[in-house]
């Protein structure tokens, strides 16, 4: 049995509206899953948008928005507009930014608690996150200009060389 038909039996059982039960009435949270792609280590990623989505027919609370799973810490919340009632019909969303802190693989989830009139207890919505974190490429090793200098250092010490000689001719002779 399905969440939403199990949450429709309880609902019809207990005489609640019937219109709870139509098609895509639970809340919803998109997009699930998102990729942030390979993102630099110590970089940040584009923010990504999650949108709530509640049809109704009952308003829903917002208990808590957090991240958890795997590597909550390789994720930073951002702007949050799910904090309190979310009314039926109504939206809210909650953006989160990948900033990984070590190479590899990444995986977290964006969790929204919720509770309503229609469910017992709390409820959950979650948006897997994954990402890659890739080690910054080494810079090139600089090239050294060894003919330019040398080259000079060479005309300088001939230079040196020829003045010393001119002087030690000019003592001896």
């Amino acid at each position: 049995m399905t969440r939403l038909a199990l949450l429709c039996l309880i609902l019809l059982t207990a005489a609640a509206s019937p219109n709870a039960c139509r098609a895509g009435a639970l809340p919803s949270l998109t997009p699930t899953p998102f990729a942030y792609g390979n993102v630099e280590v110590g970089g940040i990623s584009a923010a990504q948008v999650f949108t709530l989505d509640n049809p109704g027919p009952d308003a829903i609370t917002i208990v808590s928005v957090a991240l958890g799973g795997f590597a909550p810490e390789h994720y930073t919340l951002g702007t949050n507009t799910c904090a309190g009632v979310v009314a039926a019909s109504g939206t809210c969303s909650v953006s989160v930014t990948f900033t990984p802190d070590a190479p590899g693989n990444q995986v977290a989830l964006l969790r929204i608690f919720y509770t309503s009139p229609s469910i017992v207890g709390e409820a959950e919505l979650n948006a897997t996150l994954s990402g890659v974190g890739v080690s910054a490429p080494a810079a090139p090793a600089q090239p050294v200009p060894m003919l330019g200098n040398l080259s000079l250092a060479l005309g300088v010490l001939l230079m040196l060389a020829g003045a010393w000689l001119g002087r030690s001719r000019r003592h001896l002779g």
